[in-house]
C-alpha cells in the first residue's frame, strides 16, 4: 500500500507540475537563498549527455574541481541532457550513466536547474520531466520553462525547441514526442506572454535568461531566426543581461549592438565541431572555442564575471562588466550605426585608487542616473579638459594627439596639444598638464586619443560644467603600462551617452 500511495503521489505531483507549465498564466518559480557576502557563484554546461564519452567525464572533472574552488551555488543545464534520443523512460538507465554517476564530484552535490534541448524532444519528454527522477537523484530539477529567484539575479528558463520551424516541417528521420506543446502557436505564445510579465515585475538586479537554442552564435546552427524575431525584442525592451544557451558545441561570447544583453554559449559538454564555424554573423563576436568545456558566472549586486575553460580547465576566456556601465543608453552615430557600451569587455569600475602598474588598461565611468536628453537640448556643453598626469618617469614635456574621422562622411580632423609639466624627472611640482578641447559636430565626431610615450600615464577628460544636467555626468579614464609608441586607448563618442574602445 505504501508503495502505490508514493507511486500516486509523485503522479499527481507530475501532473500538477505540467498542467501549471502549460496552462498557468505565470512560470513556475524556485528560490535560492542567496549567501550573505551578496555573491552567486555557479557553472553552466550543456549538450552533454554521452554516459561518459567524448571527454563528457574529463569536462565533468574539471567542472568539480572549478566549482569547489568557486564554492559554487548551483549548476544551470542548456539542455541536450541526453543523446541521441532523450531518455526512453523514467527508468532509463542512461539518466544514471549520462548524469548520476558522472558528475560525482562533491562541490557537483548542488541543484541542477535545467531546460529541455532539441534532443532531450526526440525521447520521452515526459519522462525527463518526471519528479520521479528526483527521488533517483535530488539535484534534478527540469521543467519546460520557469523562473530561480536568486534574490540579486533572477533566472529565466526558456522552453526553445517548440519555437523552431524546422522541426515541425522538414521531414527527417527524427521524431518528437510534442505531448503537452500542441497547438504549439498556442503554446509559444503563451511562454513569450508570461516571460515578458515575469521579466516585467523583475526587481533583480540581474536578469539572466537561459534556453537551449541560441539567438546569435557563429558556430554550426548560427543565429536562430524564430527566437530573433519573437523573443529578442522582449529582452531587449526588458534590460535582460544576460542570455545563456547551449545548442552549438562550442563556447562564445557576443554582443548585441543594440542593447547591454552579451550572448553566451556553453554547448560543449561532451561531443564538439572543431572548425566548424558557419555562422555569417559575426558581428559583436568577442570569443569562440570549438572545443569541450564549459561557464563559470559570478555574480554581486554591482558585478559580473563570466569564465570560459576548456577540457583541461585552462580559463580560456574572462570577461566582466560593472552594472553601472551595463545599463548605459546605446550610442547611435549619423550612419546609424549602434553601439553599446556593454560590448567592451576589458571595462571594469574603480573607485578612488590606482591600479599597479602591471594591471591591463582600465576605464573608470562614473554617469549620473536619469534618462538621455535629447540631443538638441546641450549644444554648447561639449568642451572636454584634458588632463594628463606625468609619472616620475616621464620627461616635463610630451605631446598628446587627438585624431577623429566624423561619423558617416570622409571629413577627417586631428588636433595636438604640448603638455608642459613644471619641475623634473625626480621633482614634480606640478605633475598635471591642463588643455581644453571643443568637440565640434556635438558629438558625431569620435575622438582616438593617443599618447606618444612608452611610460605610463594617466588620462581623463570630462564635460565642462553647465546648466544641463547631462553634463554633470563624466568620464575618468585610467591607463597603465602603454606598450606602443601610439597606442590608441581609446574612442569617444558624445552622443546619447559615451563609448570607450580599446
Amino acid at each position: 500500500m505504501a508503495s502505490l500511495y508514493n507511486k500516486t503521489m509523485v503522479l499527481c505531483l507530475w501532473l500538477a507540475i505540467n498542467f501549471l507549465a502549460t496552462f498557468s498564466s505565470e512560470l513556475p518559480r524556485f528560490e535560492h537563498p542567496i549567501r550573505g557576502d551578496q555573491r552567486l557563484k555557479f557553472l553552466v554546461v550543456g549538450d552533454w549527455g554521452r554516459n561518459g564519452a567524448f571527454n563528457q567525464s574529463e569536462v565533468a572533472f574539471q567542472m568539480g574541481r572549478i566549482g569547489e574552488e568557486l564554492d559554487i551555488d548551483f549548476v544551470v543545464s542548456t539542455g541536450d541532457n541526453f543523446y541521441d534520443n532523450g531518455l526512453k523512460e523514467e527508468h532509463d538507465p542512461a539518466f544514471l550513466d549520462s548524469f548520476t554517476n558522472i558528475y560525482t564530484a562533491k562541490s557537483l552535490q548542488k541543484q541542477w536547474y535545467s531546460v529541455l534541448g532539441n534532443h532531450d524532444y526526440r525521447g520521452d519528454v515526459l519522462a525527463q520531466l518526471s519528479p520521479a527522477l528526483r527521488k533517483v537523484d535530488n539535484r534534478w530539477l527540469c521543467l519546460r520553462s520557469f523562473v530561480l529567484d536568486a534574490e540579486i539575479a533572477e533566472l529565466f528558463f526558456v522552453d526553445t525547441s517548440p519555437f523552431v520551424k524546422d522541426y515541425f516541417t522538414i521531414p527527417n528521420e527524427h521524431t518528437y514526442d510534442w505531448r503537452g506543446v500542441t497547438p504549439v502557436k498556442t503554446y509559444t505564445e503563451n511562454v513569450l506572454k508570461e516571460l515578458e510579465s515575469a521579466l516585467r515585475e523583475s526587481t533583480a538586479k540581474w536578469k539572466i535568461v537561459v534556453g537551449h537554442h541560441a539567438i546569435r552564435s557563429v558556430g554550426h546552427h548560427g543565429d536562430t531566426e524564430e527566437l530573433v524575431e519573437r523573443l529578442l525584442p522582449i529582452l531587449r525592451a526588458n534590460n535582460v543581461d544576460l542570455y545563456v544557451n547551449g545548442h552549438d558545441h562550442c563556447l562564445e561570447q557576443i554582443s548585441d549592438n543594440q542593447s547591454p544583453i552579451q550572448y553566451l554559449t556553453s554547448g560543449a559538454g561532451s561531443k564538439a565541431w572543431r572548425g566548424d564555424l558557419k555562422g555569417q554573423n559575426r558581428k559583436g563576436l568577442e570569443f569562440f572555442y570549438d572545443g569541450q568545456g564549459f561557464m563559470s558566472v559570478q555574480m554581486t549586486p554591482s558585478d559580473v564575471e563570466i569564465v570560459f575553460y576548456d577540457v583541461f580547465g585552462k580559463v580560456l576566456h574572462k570577461w566582466t562588466m560593472s552594472k553601472q556601465l551595463h545599463n548605459l543608453h546605446p550610442i547611435i552615430g549619423d550612419d546609424n550605426e549602434t553601439r553599446q557600451p556593454s560590448s567592451v569587455s576589458r571595462i571594469s569600475e574603480v573607485t578612488n585608487k590606482r591600479l599597479p602598474a602591471a594591471a591591463p588598461p582600465t576605464v573608470v565611468l562614473h554617469r549620473s542616473p536619469g534618462p538621455a536628453a535629447a540631443f538638441s537640448d546641450f549644444p554648447i556643453c561639449f568642451w572636454f579638459h584634458v588632463q594628463v598626469r606625468r609619472p616620475q618617469a616621464m620627461t616635463p614635456s610630451s605631446t598628446v594627439f587627438f585624431s577623429g574621422e566624423k561619423i558617416g562622411s570622409s571629413i577627417a580632423t586631428s588636433h595636438s596639444h604640448n603638455l608642459n609639466f613644471s619641475g623634473n624627472k625626480n621633482s614634480i611640482s606640478n605633475p598635471f598638464s591642463t588643455f581644453s578641447l571643443a568637440a565640434k559636430d556635438y558629438g558625431d565626431l569620435p575622438l582616438s586619443h593617443f599618447i606618444q610615450r612608452r611610460q605610463n600615464c594617466i588620462f581623463s577628460c570630462f564635460p565642462e560644467p553647465c546648466s544641463h544636467s547631462i553634463c554633470r555626468s563624466f568620464i575618468e579614464s585610467t591607463v597603465h603600462d602603454l606598450k606602443d609608441s601610439m597606442h590608441s586607448f581609446g574612442t569617444m563618442r558624445t552622443k546619447r551617452g559615451l563609448i570607450i574602445e580599446f
